[in-house]
């Protein structure tokens, strides 16, 4: 039998931690000095270290294989968005809460998409559909997969409409801006 099913589903739980990464590891990118910047590659280094390990417990003691590699992947992905994260703290932590609710309301997703995003997920998962069962089933968890992503982005529109109306009109105003240019 093959690993691809297994290798898929942890890859699904890995691309989360390639966002939350991609995205702290910008900001800390676009405001950090040069020393900082320097802390950071050194950071980088360590966690490379982590990475070595991590592929050495669950590839070679857990034997996970290729699921393994991709779970030593989650732990060096923890590590640095843990090491952006304190980066960010300290970045706002000297600064007014006028000055950074503002920011952090932008930014984050209401309560209501989180519980959403979760309760869709932990259905989908919970279906666990079994590839020896036939199309019906494929057929059924497919069904399962578009409801979860309308009532996703449903949940988006009306609990982020502040938001997305804000990014519109930003959109708007850029272009705006070029056609004068």
């Amino acid at each position: 039998m093959t690993s691809a099913p297994a290798v898929l589903e942890a890859y699904c739980y890995f691309i989360p931690f390639l966002g939350l990464n991609g995205i702290a590891e910008a900001f800390v990118q676009a405001v950090a000095n040069e020393q900082e910047i320097a802390r950071m590659s050194w950071a980088m280094s360590l966690w490379s270290a982590v990475y070595i390990a991590a592929c050495f417990f669950f590839t070679v003691i857990l034997q996970q294989k290729e699921v393994g590699l991709i779970q030593a992947n989650m732990v060096n992905m923890a590590c640095r968005i843990i090491w952006s994260g304190i980066f960010i703290y300290n970045y706002f932590k000297g600064r007014a809460p006028s000055e950074v609710k503002p920011m952090r309301d932008a930014i984050l997703p209401s309560v209501t998409a989180c519980l959403t995003f979760g309760t869709c997920a932990l259905l989908l998962r919970a279906l666990r559909i079994e590839e020896t069962r036939g199309i019906k089933n494929v057929v059924y968890a497919g069904l399962w997969g578009v409801g979860s992503v309308l009532i996703s982005l449903s949940s988006v529109i009306l609990s982020e409409r502040a938001k997305l109306r804000s990014a519109v009109n930003a959109l708007r105003t850029k272009q705006a801006e070029k056609k004068q240019q």
